[in-house]
């Protein structure tokens, strides 16, 4: 079964602003091969400048994060960002780790262009069948995420709807989330007041 992808953004931050080495950011999730390293050292300054880890009061984004899981009767949300090493969870909320490795994060994926990701069942996926998450707790068989940019439009994190148990993810479902996702994306860059 091959996963959907549906542009997931409707939110995009016209932040031409250069970031501090005088670059712009105006397609950071189409980079070329030869500038990954480039683009990742962009996008980690993205993550640093959006300040998410510093954030006290989570409530803004636990309130996206309640509606989704609400909405979708799955068993986790989750809203985060993609670090060096690591996916951490700021938002988070049904069995999931505030932390997990970058390498076994599913959202890892997801970053890696700006489409809605959707797996009905990750047993059926080659990227995911031997995942750790998938295979051991917290037992991932259907996960949704959506792409979430930071300042300068880099892709830093997602919003994400997972379940212990496969299942179909309507368009109107995909409308959804994009929606909740682009409310998360516009509260990621925002400053607290």
């Amino acid at each position: 079964m091959r996963p959907a992808r549906t542009t997931c953004s409707e939110v995009h931050p016209e932040d031409d602003a250069a970031l501090p080495d005088g670059t712009g950011a105006a397609s950071p999730a189409h980079a070329g091969r030869g500038a990954r390293s480039e683009a990742e050292k962009l996008r980690l300054l993205s993550v640093e400048r959006s300040q998410v880890l510093e954030v006290e009061d989570a409530e803004r984004f636990d309130r996206i994060v309640r509606y989704a899981r609400e909405i979708f009767q799955v068993s986790s949300a989750s809203i985060g960002v993609i670090t060096a090493d690591q996916q951490i969870l700021f938002s988070v909320t049904g069995p999931l780790s505030r932390s997990v490795d970058r390498g076994d994060a599913l959202c890892n994926v997801t970053i890696q262009d700006e489409h809605l990701l959707v797996v009905e069942d990750t047993h059926e996926d080659p990227r995911f069948s031997a995942n750790a998450l998938v295979t051991g707790d917290p037992r991932i068989r259907f996960y949704a995420g959506c792409p979430l940019r930071g300042p300068g439009g880099w892709l830093i994190g997602t919003l994400c709807v997972i379940d212990q148990r496969p299942r179909a993810f309507t368009a109107e479902d995909q409308r959804v989330l994009r929606s909740l996702a682009a409310q998360a994306e516009l509260e990621l860059n925002t400053p607290p007041a």
